[in-house]
């Protein structure tokens, strides 16, 4: 069976068909069948929202975190200048549809391949939108960098581990979790930051924080930390959580508790049965994809990457959702 994770699961409960597109259909070795080739590079499209969220996520990620794990000075001002490099790079690249081009594949141009959506779909991005983006960019960043007290933390770190992917079993179920960031420090318990980009942070991740806590939990000591302090001595209660909403600077401090974990493990279990009954462990096949339930959201639909492909017919709305801000 296909893992259950907390994203893939929230993606069900939206709706089922893009769900099956995002964790069945789609696959890395697919050239011989041109349907799932098309549901692949589908994929890959993001709103100009998750855009830009995602190119914050790779600045930290990629360039910030290998830096300050060896010891190397990474400013305000490198992040930056990346990000600039990187909005271009990506928006050339998307305004081109060079995604279209079969010889270009993700990993092997990581850096440019992040296709919009409103690229693909014929959607108008004005210069006034691509501003918008970018000064979102900077404002995430600069919350990020000028937080001393967090910055200061990650630099002193014994270690920190960028989107580790980590699998683990729940009563004979598979699951996975990948956190943006996780702190090693001596004599103390590990600490988990997972941050956001989004304009109205209405919703909290406490939940995915917490499967992330159990992920790490079950996976440690992980093989390349064995020589290192034992951070598997830790209860999960001593774990820390943080959500980080950059665009907004607020830090949200989440607590582990016996209580919450006994809720966590039985969302998980709930979410991997109700996947398992949606076929989740059959293989791949399309005629499937008519039993599975269908958004009634306009809004999911015209934020859906592979409604080109999707039968389903959107009821008629007179409400236009803000793309921009998805």
């Amino acid at each position: 069976m296909k893992a259950f994770s907390f994203s893939g699961y929230r993606t069900f409960q939206k709706c089922q068909r893009q769900w099956y597109f995002n964790s069945k259909a789609k696959g890395s070795n697919v050239k011989n069948d041109p349907l799932r080739r098309e549901i692949t590079m589908l994929s890959h499209l993001r709103t100009l929202a998750a855009w830009r969220g995602q190119l914050v996520d790779d600045v930290l990620s990629t360039e910030m975190v290998p830096a300050f794990n060896q010891r190397q000075e990474f400013s305000l001002d490198d992040a930056l200048s990346v990000a600039n490099k990187l909005f271009k790079k990506r928006l050339r690249f998307s305004q081109n549809r060079e995604y279209r081009d079969p010889n270009n594949k993700k990993s092997h141009i990581p850096e440019e391949f992040s296709p919009l959506l409103e690229h693909e779909y014929d959607i108008p991005v004005s210069d006034e939108q691509l501003e918008d983006a970018w000064l979102e960019i900077e404002i995430a960043l600069t919350h990020f960098f000028q937080n001393e007290s967090l910055v200061e933390l990650l630099r002193g770190a014994e270690h920190l581990d960028a989107q580790r992917t980590l699998n683990f079993k729940l009563e004979g179920f598979s699951a996975v979790g990948t956190p943006d960031l996780i702190v090693y420090s001596k004599r103390q318990a590990p600490l988990i930051v997972d941050w956001k980009v989004h304009a109205e942070p209405v919703k909290r991740y406490n939940q995915q924080l917490l499967i992330y806590a159990l992920a790490l939990h079950y996976n440690l000591p992980l093989p390349q930390y064995r020589h290192r302090f034992s951070w598997r001595n830790y209860p999960l209660t001593d774990y820390k959580l943080i959500e980080y909403q950059l665009l907004k600077d607020d830090l949200r401090h989440y607590t582990v508790t016996e209580d919450y974990l006994f809720q966590i493990r039985e969302f998980i279990i709930e979410g991997a049965y109700k996947l398992q009954l949606a076929g989740a462990n059959d293989s791949y096949n399309f005629d499937d994809l008519q039993d599975l339930e269908q958004t009634d959201d306009p809004e999911i639909c015209l934020t859906c990457s592979f409604r080109k492909i999707c039968s389903h017919e959107q009821k008629p709305t007179n409400y236009q959702p803000n793309l921009f801000d998805w």
